[in-house]
């Protein structure tokens, strides 16, 4: 999958980014140095936060798309041939249409 790989190759970078500014840390730089290591840690968990949110999001949209029609519900049950009136105006082409989809439902439900 494209976007987890994206989204790890971001965090590995997040931390090549943030490593330098640890060793400097355990080293006992100046408090500047402490300070952007600070705001580079709090960067980073944001992100990894929305990361987490984004892969739970696409997770449950594709688990959504998965969905059937209904429990036990079959393409008979729900899908009925289309009748048409005398009334009804049709072009050649929704004519067709029509004719293929009643067709498609007399091979497979009826």
């Amino acid at each position: 999958m494209p976007i987890i790989s994206s989204i790890v190759s971001s965090i590995v970078n997040i931390f090549t980014k943030i490593l330098p500014f640890l060793f400097a840390y355990k080293a006992g730089k100046n408090s500047a140095e402490k300070k952007e290591l600070e705001d580079a840690i709090e960067k980073t968990g944001r992100q990894i936060k929305l990361n987490r949110i984004l892969i739970v999001w696409l997770m449950m949209l594709s688990l959504a798309s998965c969905g059937s029609v209904g429990v036990g519900k079959t393409y008979c049950s729900w899908v009925k041939p289309i009748l048409i009136s005398d009334n009804d105006q049709l072009t050649g082409g929704t004519a067709r249409r029509i004719l293929a989809h009643n067709e498609t439902w007399n091979k497979f439900c009826n």
